[in-house]
């Protein structure tokens, strides 16, 4: 039910509009026009939230500004800046998802596309740091004998020079950067048609099927990342990428688990997260996750 309620809680009959059908519905309450001198815990979030994506973003920028500076080595400087901003990018959107909360579910979703390309950038970064060139890459692998896979697979062994283990490891991490853009334009679509409803599980929503697939694709990535970071971690020692290692890994999953389990809090069936006056539990749950994001996002700009 699209509903709009005035800042004084009143709401106006006859502006209701359905969205989706009886168990799905979205409100839209008019707070923004709240006086500012009135004691509201959004504000407060909003100011916290604007504080630390600020905080972040700055460090982030000195990061970004030190490689610039001293741009030595393109190849891999460039893939290094592109993970980085992952960092600014995830607070700003962040913020812009807690400010303006109705078009959360937009700005996640373009948020998600470019944690997709930052994966990416980091598989590329390990790829240079073992070699310039794709032969370079190849050789440095052959070395490679007697490993087995990651956890839960540990029982077989990988033989990294093989080029069909090369390419499962490439495509494992790469298909993320194809299903994660898809994901995104499903997502678009379906909250735009009012069939996507965030809080409900039901398989009659996309909810369900694009968490489904985005857990799945994201799991198969981040397996073979740390698959193939396994198999080169001796190699490439000396350029210290376990930091960007664990912030890639970190960010991605506690991302996806923080949302995942705030968006469950607030599902019909626990309703441990609930609506105010104000704001609808949607909102609720959307800022909380974004609040959590930007703070979160401090701690991994200092890595």
């Amino acid at each position: 039910r699209l509903e709009w309620v005035g800042s004084d809680g009143s709401a106006n009959g006859d502006s209701v509009v359905q969205s989706g059908n009886e168990d799905c519905w979205a409100v839209i309450r008019g707070s923004d026009n709240l006086a500012w001198n009135q004691f509201d815990a959004h504000k407060v979030g909003w100011i916290i939230a604007g504080t630390f994506a600020l905080a972040a973003t700055i460090i982030s920028g000195l990061h970004i500004a030190a490689h610039l500076k001293h741009y030595t080595i393109p190849r891999q400087q460039r893939h290094i800046v592109r993970i980085i901003l992952m960092i600014p990018i995830y607070s700003i959107i962040s913020f812009l998802s807690y400010r303006f909360y109705r078009e959360a579910p937009y700005y996640t979703a373009v948020r998600d596309c470019y944690e997709a390309f930052a994966i990416a950038a980091f598989y590329m970064l390990l790829l240079q740091y073992i070699g310039d060139s794709s032969t370079a890459q190849k050789q440095q692998m052959l070395d490679k004998r007697g490993l087995k896979w990651t956890f839960p697979f540990n029982c077989f062994v990988i033989n990294p020079s093989h080029r069909r283990t090369f390419d499962l490891l490439k495509w494992g991490i790469l298909q993320y950067v194809v299903i994660s853009p898809l994901n995104t334009i499903v997502t678009i679509i379906a909250h735009a048609n009012g069939v996507f409803c965030p809080d409900s599980m039901r398989p009659r929503y996309a909810h369900l099927w694009v968490a489904i697939i985005d857990f799945i694709s994201i799991s198969v990535a981040m397996y073979a990342l740390v698959s193939l970071y396994r198999v080169i971690k001796d190699d490439i020692s000396d350029q210290k990428p376990f930091l960007k290692f664990i912030a890639i890994k970190a960010i991605v999953f506690l991302t996806f688990w923080e949302g995942f389990i705030i968006s469950w809090l607030g599902s019909n069936n626990i309703h441990v997260i609930k609506g105010t006056k104000y704001w609808t539990k949607d909102n609720v749950v959307d800022g909380l996750t974004a609040l959590v994001i930007c703070i979160e996002m401090v701690l991994f700009a200092a890595l």
